[in-house]
């Protein structure tokens, strides 16, 4: 939710994208659009903004669903950039050992050195290291498209997920709810595809 100085801001840069496009924006019209924005960062807002500025060759004020898909569209890209990132981090650490090596020897890190928290819970979410060994090369290409859409419904949740124990599903997103709906009520070990214990947040690189 945009605070009030945040607020002005965006609706200056509304008014900008307007005297752009040689175009009147009517105060209806900038608060509705507003109100379709009040739910994105502000940071991402003025992303998908410029993004509209300097690269849309038509005449006249986008439209709002133009407006959404740029400043939507930027947030997706990260996190899929982000993801793709932590899918060959991954395989990094299956390399050197991370899960098979003492993990006191600075020397031999466990895997919490190489996936960040997302990362960790999007493993735990497709099996966890177990079922990793199990993957086929034939499957790879979709197991690698399952990775990336988990990543980006898991990231941004991942202290609710951890905060909720026995994954009380209500304060999670709907699409995360729906995502973990094979997972039991029973907390660690809930079957096939649970986070089981959840991975400390310790922010790996």
């Amino acid at each position: 939710m945009l605070v009030s100085e945040q607020r002005q801001e965006v609706m200056k840069q509304l008014v900008i994208l307007a005297e752009n496009f040689s175009a009147e924006i009517s105060t209806p019209r900038l608060k509705m659009i507003l109100s379709e924005l009040e739910n994105f960062p502000s940071e991402q807002i003025t992303a998908g903004l410029t993004k509209i500025l300097r690269t849309r060759k038509y005449p006249g004020f986008p439209a709002l669903a133009e407006i959404l898909e740029a400043v939507g569209g930027s947030q997706r890209d990260e996190l899929t950039l982000e993801a793709e990132g932590q899918w060959k981090r991954l395989w990094i650490a299956a390399d050197k050992g991370a899960w098979t090596r003492y993990f006191g020897e600075p020397d031999h890190p466990g895997p919490e050195f190489y996936l960040n928290p997302t990362a960790q819970l999007t493993l735990r979410q497709m099996g966890g290291r177990s079922a990793m060994l199990t993957w086929r090369e034939a499957e790879l290409n979709w197991r690698h498209r399952e990775w990336v859409e988990t990543y980006r419904l898991l990231a941004g949740n991942e202290q609710k997920l951890v905060e909720a124990g026995a994954f009380k599903r209500e304060v999670l997103p709907e699409k995360v709810r729906a995502l973990l709906n094979g997972i039991g009520d029973g907390g660690v070990g809930a079957g096939k595809g649970s986070l089981g214990q959840q991975p400390k947040l310790s922010g790996a690189a």
